[in-house]
């Protein structure tokens, strides 16, 4: 594939650096012939030795380049270089310009890729470690600095998921390996399975170039306007060969429609959202047992799948069991390096599926769940040749110098470095991006130990100044890290200033001066020695400074991600899941154990939510009686306090008629409200807590799985 046109200025510093080249090398040898003459004038002068240079060159690259004889006399004298003397003025000296390189390439291959205003920053905050005045960085520096530096380019990036790139780290890589040896070395290919599902869109995504107008940027095509996923479980053979698929369409029901034209003999499934299950895994597991049962002729078949749930099903691993079929599933997240249908066969079968469309709806109709089928078919056996296939399985490591003598043999060195990087921010002890030298570590170890120890009357002399530190420490605005609670991303350290470093420098010309005395000659090689010290002392200052400051980006970058974490971590966590971090044996003893687990606690669920809608019906039922009978108390209440008013308002009348009349007689009884009915207590909705598993074994537990009930809290009614 051609690459890019280089930039100017990329192909100016080049030539440079080729003139550059040629020049020091007629340097090089003008010096010679001044040494070999002894003092005599030299055979071959500058201007010879120059045209010599330039055409042995032009005889050895077939590329002739003029070399002017008076910049090689400047050179063999000691005149840096053009090229020379803009390194000296650049912003960057070579140390920190190493770090910049390293930092942009180690994040590259971690995920963590650099754009252009991220490098700015970086740039700026080196460079104002020096200067506190420094303004920044032009706009178009970096672009530069990316053009001047072959070991950086800019690139388009890819996305990649944060959990697939932490999970294929060297832990769950080295256990996959392990396993393939164990149980996948020796197979034979014709025992060796590997499936995986993809998901097919009927609608054209895909954009192509086309023919129209001149002067436009685009051209519409009309296409089918569904978007529905139909979901293929597809299954291929070491030995290059595959099994019919299985298709999952969307549905309640099996539709009578949905008989058509099937080539491949492909199995057809429905669910409620076109996703396999549970079901449509035991069903599937036991369609690949038995088109694959006269070719292994009573021999151990091997299949590979990814971690979803409805391959580790119950009931589908204890039948693969029983029928002499192991199940081996890689970590979660890592299909992308692993399943090598994901890796090989899949971008084919979407490309030829892309064309298929095109062909079909152009000669028939849109594609429907009617006629999926075949033109399905078509691309299936245009992308599934027995090269692809063996190609899927050799990318991934899993069978890289099988044979039909020796059987399967695995090797994952196929894979490459890069693919585990991205897990090593994740995967490594390292907190910081260097090293610590082994004094440092050592200290912080003793730290740590001065930090956790509780025995306040036998303190280690050797950490009593570690004790005197942690309780001054915790005095300060970093007391976190002299305390034993858990770190915090709002745990922050203050923001460190560097000191500037003096750009004085001992003059030259102090050093070039012919000295006249002994005494000047030892302090004129004294000056020169304190020169070169300090230069190393300036050196290393930069060195500091800069690592002082991507070490805060990078601290800084690192509490932005846990603080991520911390909030994922409070939000409810997904439940009823087998932990799949790690590579499994779907089929061995002690996974089935953890499955049984998890099935009888999800039993335990479904009874628990049963028991709960039972309850609520009845306590909906409760609460409707109650409020009937609530409302004939509020009724029989209120008639009651109707009857008691109209009496107590006709001995007002009496009492105010013997007013007027003047009467002292005695009066009627003033009457008196009787008792009103009591309210009920509301009905009280019964509660049952969610089910715990109790194992014989909490540490086995906690290692095989996280085992949570996905349980729903049900709302409390008001009545």
């Amino acid at each position: 594939m051609p690459r890019k046109a280089k930039a100017d200025s990329v192909k100016r510093r080049e030539a440079q650096l080729e003139y550059d080249g040629l020049v020091m090398r007629a340097a090089e040898e003008y010096a010679w012939e001044v040494e070999k003459a002894e003092g005599n004038p030299p055979l071959r002068g500058v201007r010879k030795v120059s045209n010599d240079v330039s055409q042995a060159y032009y005889e050895e690259t077939g590329r002739r380049i003029s070399v002017k004889y008076r910049t090689v006399l400047n050179r063999y004298k000691g005149t840096p270089s053009l090229l020379e003397k803009r390194e000296e003025q650049s912003l960057l000296h070579d140390s920190e310009k190493r770090l910049v390189i390293s930092l942009c390439e180690e994040g590259a291959d971690c995920g963590f890729p650099l754009t252009h205003m991220p490098l700015k920053d970086l740039v700026d905050s080196i460079v104002r470690s020096r200067d506190p005045h420094f303004v920044g960085v032009g706009q178009n520096w970096t672009k530069r600095f990316i053009e001047r530096t072959p070991e950086l380019s800019t690139l388009w990036t890819r996305g990649l998921e944060t959990k697939r790139g932490q999970a294929v780290n060297p832990a769950a890589h080295e256990a996959w390996e392990k396993m393939l040896a164990e149980k996948v070395d020796g197979t034979p290919e014709e025992c060796l399975l590997a499936a995986d599902e993809v998901s097919m869109t009927t609608n054209h995504g895909e954009k192509h170039k086309a023919i129209g107008r001149a002067g436009k940027k685009y051209v519409y095509e009309q296409r089918s306007g569904s978007r529905e996923n139909t979901t293929v479980i597809a299954t291929i053979v070491a030995d290059g060969t595959y099994l019919a698929p299985a298709v999952i369409f969307k549905g309640t029901a099996y539709q009578t429609s949905w008989k058509q034209n099937n080539p491949l003999n492909m199995s057809i499934g429905y669910s409620r959202k076109g996703w396999t299950n549970a079901i449509i895994g035991t069903e599937w597991i036991k369609q690949v047992e038995e088109m694959t049962r006269e070719k292994a002729a009573g021999r151990r078949r091997v299949l590979i799948v990814d971690g979803h749930n409805s391959h580790y099903a119950y009931k589908a691993i204890r039948y693969a069991r029983e029928h002499n079929m192991d199940m081996l599933s890689y970590a979660a997240h890592t299909t992308h390096v692993y399943q090598g249908l994901d890796v090989v066969a899949f971008a084919t079968l979407k490309k030829f599926w892309a064309q298929e469309k095109l062909l079909w709806e152009k000669k028939h109709a849109p594609i429907t769940k009617q006629n999926f089928l075949e033109p399905f078919a078509r691309a299936w056996t245009r992308a599934m040749t027995p090269e692809t296939i063996r190609s899927a399985f050799r990318a991934t490591g899993v069978n890289v110098h099988g044979s039909e003598e020796t059987g399967v043999r695995s090797d994952l060195s196929v894979i490459p470095e890069t693919a585990l990087a991205p897990s090593r921010a994740t995967t490594t002890s390292a907190v910081m991006p260097f090293t610590f030298a082994s004094p440092y570590r050592a200290l912080g170890r003793i730290m740590r130990h001065a930090i956790t120890s509780i025995d306040e009357d036998e303190v280690d002399p050797v950490i009593q100044g570690s004790r005197d530190l942690q309780r001054d420490l915790l005095k300060t605005s970093a007391h976190f890290l002299a305390s034993n609670k858990p770190l915090k991303s709002t745990d922050e350290l203050p923001e460190l200033v560097p000191p500037a470093i003096s750009q004085h420098h001992v003059p030259q010309e102090l050093l070039e001066l012919v000295p006249e005395t002994a005494i000047e000659a030892q302090m004129q090689e004294q000056m020169r020695l304190l020169a070169e010290e300090n230069r190393q002392l300036h050196w290393a200052r930069e060195n500091e400074r800069a690592y002082l400051v991507t070490s805060q980006m990078y601290v800084e970058k690192a509490r932005m991600e846990i603080h991520g974490k911390e909030e994922k971590a409070e939000q409810k966590k997904k439940k009823g899941r087998i932990d799949m971090g790690m590579p499994s044996l779907l089929t061995g003893v002690d996974f089935m154990k953890v499955v049984e687990r998890r099935e009888n606690l999800n039993q335990a669920i479904d009874d628990v939510k049963e028991l709960r809608r039972e309850a609520q019906e009845r306590y909906n039922e409760e609460c409707a009686q109650w409020r009937e009978r609530n409302e004939r108390r509020l009724q029989e209440n209120q008639k009651r306090r109707d009857r008691y008013h109209a009496m107590l308002r006709k001995w007002e009348e009496v009492r105010d008629e013997a007013r007027r009349e003047g009467r002292r007689g005695k009066l009627p009884v003033k009457p008196k409200q009787g008792k009103l009915l009591p309210p009920e207590p509301k009905p009280v909705q019964e509660r049952f807590p969610d089910p715990e598993i109790e194992s014989d074994d909490a540490e086995d537990d906690a290692e095989d799985q996280e085992v949570e009930v996905d349980g729903e809290e049900e709302d409390e009614v008001e009545c």
